[in-house]
């Protein structure tokens, strides 16, 4: 790929198929409403034939935000693909600036990603594991080392301690 026209022509088979893999993926998460990317990355490895140059190529990357739910609340994928190259436009012409200023403009790499989907950061929330059982909330404070009774820590050095207790020798020392 040796333009830019060559480069965005590429980026429309790549969104594509993003396109298609981002369904896929809202149908087999937990939590479809929020199965929605919030980045987008690109990546561009341009090829440098000079053999003085001791790295033969330069990668390039770039990101921004990214309003994913609103890419998959369309079901045309012509739509969808606008989205992405409005997304991502200047992405890639400020890589292509940057990778062309020095040297001929010989693309072999062309990479599109998406990622931070807040599906994945609310399975680290506690109360998804309550499930309205407030046994299971105990459960969790178990495995992350606390208990829910007295505010105590399980360590396996002492059997039932208070906090203060147990941090006792530490705060102590200087």
């Amino acid at each position: 790929v040796t333009n830019s026209s060559s480069v965005f022509s590429h980026l429309y088979e790549l969104f594509l198929r993003l396109s298609k893999l981002l369904d896929e993926r809202k149908m087999n998460s937990e939590y479809p409403c929020l199965a929605h990317p919030t980045l987008i990355r690109i990546t561009l490895r341009n090829c440098i034939p000079d053999k003085d140059v001791k790295a033969r190529s330069l990668t390039m990357m770039k990101q921004s935000s990214f309003n994913g739910k609103s890419l998959l609340q369309h079901e045309n994928f012509n739509e969808r693909v606008r989205i992405f190259r409005r997304a991502t436009s200047f992405l890639v012409e400020d890589l292509l600036s940057k990778l062309s200023s020095g040297s001929k403009l010989n693309i072999t790499r062309i990479n599109v990603g998406t990622s931070c989907f807040p599906d994945l950061k609310n399975k680290k929330n506690p109360r998804d594991l309550c499930n309205d059982d407030s046994k299971s909330i105990d459960k969790f404070f178990q495995i992350q080392g606390r208990s829910t009774e007295n505010n105590t820590f399980h360590t396996p050095f002492s059997q039932s301690s208070s906090s203060a207790d147990s941090l006792q020798p530490y705060l102590s020392e200087k």
